[in-house]
């Protein structure tokens, strides 16, 4: 099909659906492959990120898209970013603040940094900044603190720059620069999950489970040998 029906459900916590609409207008197939997008939803709003790619040019199309049932915002954001270095794009994240501002933060394959675009309501770009070269960075999540600002959480291989794979917490500045980074070396990731309460786990390439807190201060740790570990669960 030239078009997919995307079908949005809100269930409450009785397990009722309480709003339900269909849109056919998100996701193009003629003349593209490879679609690839990603959902979030904040207070109403559904947010989408889709990348897909041009029959016979194999050029990569960006896309940030606000949805709810009655219109839709679709912004390329090709114009705004280096096409040529989105590899990382799928393993971008997007957070939106109390004033309906969108942060989407993205990884360099090419050169190491991090990206952050932010938004405001209506999708017009306010900045686009990027970490300096200070090592290759994966994003792993994004948040934002209490007062609004951003946080990402990505970690840092091994190589000329850092002699030890890091993990590293960056918090952002009003204007998208980095005024701290919390840095913990020795830190190799083999798997990643984030709880409810922004503490969040990792298993280590040596079989280390850790446990941290949302500042990436370690509350507990302890290893595990002869298992195969699929996924982490914190128990309140």
């Amino acid at each position: 099909p030239n078009k997919i029906d995307v079908n949005f459900y809100s269930i409450n916590s009785s397990g009722n659906i309480i709003q339900k609409f269909t849109r056919d207008d998100l996701v193009q197939y003629n003349g593209y492959f490879n679609v690839f997008n990603k959902f979030y939803y904040y207070d109403g709003v559904y947010y989408m990120i889709l990348k897909s790619y041009v029959m016979n040019t194999n050029e990569p199309d960006l896309y940030i898209k606000k949805i709810d049932k009655n219109s839709l915002i679709d912004l390329s954001i090709n114009p705004i970013i280096d096409i040529s270095d989105t590899d990382a794009y799928e393993d971008s994240d997007l957070q939106v603040d109390k004033n309906k501002n969108v942060f989407l933060s993205y990884s360099s394959y090419k050169k190491g940094f991090i990206n952050v675009l932010k938004f405001d309501s209506s999708l017009k770009l306010i900045y686009k900044t990027s970490t300096t070269e200070q090592g290759m960075r994966h994003i792993m999540s994004s948040s934002l603190n209490a007062d609004g600002q951003l946080q990402i959480l990505n970690n840092i291989d091994k190589g000329a720059i850092n002699n030890s794979p890091q993990l590293s917490l960056l918090e952002f500045d009003d204007n998208g620069l980095v005024h701290k980074e919390t840095v913990k070396n020795d830190i190799d990731i083999l798997l990643f999950k984030k709880n409810e309460d922004k503490s969040f786990f990792i298993e280590t390439k040596n079989g280390d489970i850790k446990l941290f807190d949302e500042n990436i201060n370690l509350i507990n740790d302890f290893k595990v040998t002869g298992l195969n570990i699929d996924d982490i669960c914190k128990l309140d």
